[in-house]
């Protein structure tokens, strides 16, 4: 059995970094918006972002519940937060390669035109499918920490 304290400072850690990722998801959501002309996949993009983003917090507000024994639910806990773990790293990489992006067009036309030619279908298709699986994962790790 899994010791209580390390999952807890492990609760913490995952913690600071989803408090990471829903500022960078909220800057990325705000870029994404800030396109003129952008296709209906920026806005999937888009969606796809806020989704990962509430299923982050639902995550954290159920860890943050009063009603959890952790030396009653270590053992449940683990496997849910290693996987939460895993999908909010994957959601911060994407999160990352849009922030980069956001970077070289801070302060130039948010224009589609002018964007598109980094920002090309492949990656945001790219893209999409790795928010999606992320997406995932955190529905998972969700349902299993409710039991």
């Amino acid at each position: 059995m899994p010791d209580p304290f390390s999952l807890a400072a492990s609760s913490f850690a995952v913690v600071g970094v989803v408090d990471v990722v829903v500022k960078a998801s909220i800057e990325c959501c705000l870029f994404l918006s800030a396109i003129k002309g952008a296709p209906e996949g920026i806005r999937m993009l888009k969606i796809r972002i806020e989704e990962n983003k509430a299923l982050s917090e639902a995550f954290i507000t159920h860890l943050k519940l009063p009603s959890i024994s952790i030396a009653s639910t270590t053992s449940r806990m683990e496997p849910s937060l290693k996987l939460f773990e895993k999908s909010v790293k994957s959601f911060h990489r994407e999160l990352t390669a849009l922030k980069i992006l956001e970077a070289r067009y801070k302060g130039t036309s948010k224009l589609w035109s002018a964007v598109k030619y980094v920002f090309d279908e492949k990656k945001l298709n790219k893209c999409l499918v790795s928010l999606e699986n992320a997406k995932s994962m955190l529905s998972a790790a969700l349902q299993l920490i409710e039991g």
